[in-house]
């Protein structure tokens, strides 16, 4: 592996490096054309959904406003987005985009910002969301953050096993 490829994997949250994420944790779900955004309590328990920022051809600087604004009122510690695995040649695409969009992130922040596998979280949040009985409209007005939440949840689940 590749010095950047080695520095790139050290950024996915694992069992060796979970134990720098601290609370409250901001997970952001990237879209092309919407972010949710999740949080979690101060102790880093439960993880809630946040709010869904339109984004309008590649254009983030409503975003990075926003952003910063939640950073500041909500207190974040720890910055997550989520990426997907590589399942397909097409998934390469929008994890490149991922890529880009995290060192944004960073260099707006100042802030280091981890990956976390946000496989499914979309598709499952949405299956959620029908059984529900939200119709596909609602359920699309929604996903964004949910999905942000559901990885977010799995996260903080995943560092309090690793805890105790």
């Amino acid at each position: 592996m590749s010095e950047q490829g080695s520095k790139e994997s050290r950024l996915y949250l694992n069992k060796s490096n979970i134990h720098k994420v601290e609370p409250p944790i901001l997970s952001i779900d990237y879209g092309t054309k919407n972010i949710g955004l999740a949080i979690t309590d101060k102790k880093g328990i439960v993880a809630q959904p946040l709010t869904t920022i339109k984004v309008k051809s590649n254009n983030y600087e409503k975003f990075f406003s926003k952003l910063s604004k939640i950073i500041k009122d909500y207190e974040i510690e720890t910055l997550v987005l989520g990426i997907p695995q590589t399942f397909k040649e097409d998934h390469l695409q929008n994890i490149n985009r991922i890529l880009e969009f995290r060192s944004s992130i960073k260099k707006m922040t100042g802030r280091e910002v981890f990956l976390y596998d946000e496989s499914y979280s979309t598709s499952d949040s949405y299956s959620m969301l029908r059984a529900q009985g939200q119709s596909q409209k609602k359920s699309r007005q929604k996903i964004d953050k949910i999905a942000a939440s559901r990885f977010l949840q799995e996260l903080v689940d995943f560092k309090n096993r690793k805890n105790e």
